[in-house]
């Protein structure tokens, strides 16, 4: 979550994908695939 914090602070991406990554950890108790490849694919 650590790093999670960090990219937000440098834009790697909005507050909406980052909504969905608490969405994700809340409902399911861990990011899902779909985020993970999302997130690669944000920070490449």
């Amino acid at each position: 979550m650590e790093n999670v914090c960090i990219w937000l602070a440098e834009n790697k991406f909005d507050k909406e994908f980052l909504k969905q990554i608490i969405t994700d950890i809340i409902e399911q108790t861990h990011i899902t695939p779909k985020t993970k490849i999302e997130l690669i694919n944000l920070l490449s």
